[in-house]
């Protein structure tokens, strides 16, 4: 496997395993009491549900890109990799489900940053994937010849 789609998996495996981390690091406010004196989850809890769940789906396909041999097979890895790293992004905003509380600011900007790294990490997978391919075909139809 070239060396820079092993550097670029290792940064996505990274992110993504901080991604799984960051609500344990700053903390989501996650009961509320309703009038009669119930405690139920905000909208934060679901927030960082799902985020922890589309976190490790996006580590299990990062470190697929340790073991797959197939350009298409690379670049598709890394294509999935950047759409979860969108919805990861979008996760917290108010339109898909949102956090609730001002005090989860700093949480909601790392996790955003982290599905925009996501994005990025499996856009340049996707693209040294189809390099890496490019390169070993013209290899194949212009051998070089030892002598």
């Amino acid at each position: 496997m070239d060396k820079k789609l092993v550097i670029i998996a290792g940064i996505a495996a990274v992110i993504s395993l901080s991604l799984l981390i960051i609500p344990k690091i700053f903390p989501v406010g996650m009961l509320m009491a309703t009038a009669s004196g119930s405690m139920i989850p905000m909208s934060g809890y679901y927030a960082y549900q799902a985020e922890f769940l589309i976190g490790l789906a996006a580590l299990l396909v990062a470190g697929s890109l340790f073991f797959l041999r197939g350009a298409e097979a690379r670049q598709l890895s890394g294509l999935f990799l950047a759409l979860l790293g969108a919805i990861i992004a979008l996760i917290p905003t108010s339109w898909v489900i949102g956090v609730c509380s001002d005090d989860n600011r700093l949480t909601v900007a790392w996790t955003i940053i982290g599905g925009l790294l996501l994005i990025l990490a499996g856009g340049l997978a996707a693209r040294l994937a189809v390099k890496i391919e490019a390169a070993q075909k013209k290899e194949e139809d212009y051998p070089t010849v030892a002598g």
